[in-house]
C-alpha cells in the first residue's frame, strides 16, 4: 500500500515536476524513500504500511509528499531547497516525533501489540570488585 503517488507528486511540485524528473522511475523512488522514513518512524506503535480512516489516510498522503518534495529538490544540481518546502518537512519530522513518544495518535490505525518488560531483582553480589581486591 502506498500513501501517495507520482500523480499525487506531480500535482504537488506543478511545472517543476518534469525539469527535476527525467523518468517516472526517480519520482516513485523518492516516494518510497518518503514512506520509509514515515514508515520507520510509525512502526515503534503502529502495524505499517498504515491503514486507516480517510483522514489518516489523508495525512499520511501529505506527510509523504512533502518529504517527496524535499528529496526532490535533493537532486537538482546546485539547487536549494526552498525554505517553504524545508519548513513543511521538518514539521512532519516533529510530527513523527510526536507519534513515537505518544504525543500525537492516529485514530482507528491499527497499533502493535506491546513489549513484555520483564523485571529482575537480585542480591548484592558476594564477588566483585570490592571484595576480591586482596586476592
Amino acid at each position: 500500500m502506498s500513501y501517495a503517488d507520482i500523480s499525487d507528486l506531480r500535482v504537488r511540485l506543478g511545472s517543476i515536476f518534469s525539469e527535476i524528473y527525467p523518468s517516472d522511475e526517480a519520482a516513485s523512488e523518492d516516494l518510497k524513500d518518503a514512506q520509509a522514513e514515515i514508515n520507520g518512524a510509525l512502526a515503534l506503535r503502529y502495524i505499517v504500511p498504515v491503514e486507516a480512516s480517510s483522514e489518516v489516510a489523508s495525512l499520511l498522503k501529505y506527510w509523504t509528499l512533502d518529504l517527496a518534495s524535499e528529496l526532490a529538490f535533493t537532486r537538482t544540481a546546485g539547487s536549494t531547497c526552498p525554505d517553504k518546502i524545508r519548513r513543511r518537512a521538518d514539521k512532519v519530522r516533529t510530527r513523527l516525533a510526536d507519534v513515537r513518544e505518544g504525543r500525537f495518535l492516529l485514530p482507528g490505525a491499527a497499533e502493535r501489540e506491546s513489549a513484555s518488560l520483564v523485571s529482575l531483582s537480585m542480591e548484592k553480589p558476594v564477588f566483585g570488585r570490592d571484595t576480591l581486591r586482596r586476592f
